[in-house]
């Protein structure tokens, strides 16, 4: 579902993936043509395998950074498309929704999942491009409009 969305904008674009776990997002825009994906994960271990995924794959188009995602999002610039995908029960995806806003130019796509019963409002500056509901999860694309 996701990446049709995406398939239009995929092609030559610069990704974000700021909870990459097992880097399933990241990994799949690169092979359907994003210019440079980024993968963040927190878990030095899951990092690790995340750099062996990428090697025994050759996807010299992928950077793996074991850091906290607010650490890279307050780096980020130029990205076209910002996965947001955190674990559940962070409960973070408001706060990066804001802290990221700045960062982004007008246009950038931003994809959020969170539990359906997790309610959170969306900041002022996106605006909703697609919404979907699925065993008990909201997906969401979101563009910055400002």
């Amino acid at each position: 579902m996701l990446f049709n969305w995406l398939t239009p904008t995929l092609p030559g674009s610069v990704c974000v993936d700021l909870f990459a776990g097992t880097g399933a997002l990241g990994f799949e825009a690169a092979s359907r043509g994003a210019a440079k994906v980024t993968l963040v994960e927190l878990s030095r271990k899951a990092a690790q395998q995340l750099l062996a995924n990428r090697d025994l794959l050759k996807a010299e188009d992928i950077d793996v950074v074991c850091a906290d995602a607010f650490t890279v999002l307050n780096r980020t610039r130029d990205a076209d498309i910002v996965f947001v995908d955190p674990p559940f029960d962070l409960s973070v995806q408001e706060r990066v929704l804001a802290e990221l806003l700045p960062r982004l130019r007008a246009g950038a796509l931003v994809y959020v999942e969170s539990p359906d019963h997790q309610a959170f409002a969306l900041p002022a500056g996106y605006r909703l491009v697609k919404e979907k509901r699925v065993a008990g999860v909201i997906a969401r694309l979101l563009e910055k409009t400002e």
